[in-house]
């Protein structure tokens, strides 16, 4: 018996690349993978508002907001998300960010430049890691993508 999803959001996210890899982060403790920074949209809120909003807050860095680059959607049991990728200009800028003194830095257990091709690294979602090369090489030229996934 198929049960329906107990959360439902829409979440931006941020597309930061420098010097050949991805920032990402890990979420609490709770969450042993990796995905890239960004959070969940609040009612009246632009999606590029919300994107700047989480990065500030997480990181301390004001993010240069650019072109979205893919739109995906999962589902899982629990949750039901609509995620919005958007390219970051200024990623080298989130190199000095220091979560300690971030306002909603302690949200985050770690944050950090990683190749996302690595495989033992648990990146979600998953498809980043086959899309990489192409999205460091073409950066914001890179073609809105839509994507389903699970």
């Amino acid at each position: 018996m198929n049960t329906a999803p107990t959360s439902f959001a829409v979440t931006c996210r941020a597309l930061a690349i420098d010097q050949g890899q991805l920032l990402i982060c890990q979420q609490g403790q709770t969450h042993p993978f990796y995905c890239l920074p960004g959070g969940k949209l609040e009612v009246g809120e632009t999606l590029e508002a919300c994107l700047a909003r989480e990065l500030k807050e997480e990181t301390g860095i004001t993010a240069e907001i650019g072109k979205l680059l893919i739109i995906n959607e999962w589902v899982s049991e629990r949750d039901h998300r609509i995620e919005f990728f958007y390219w970051i200009k200024n990623a080298s800028a989130f190199r000095t960010a220091d979560l300690a003194t971030a306002s909603h830095g302690h949200e985050l257990s770690e944050l950090l430049f990683a190749n996302p091709s690595d495989p033992d690294l648990d990146l979600r979602p998953e498809y980043l890691k086959a899309q990489f090369a192409q999205l460091a090489q073409q950066q914001e030229k890179f073609p809105t993508t839509h994507l389903l996934s699970s």
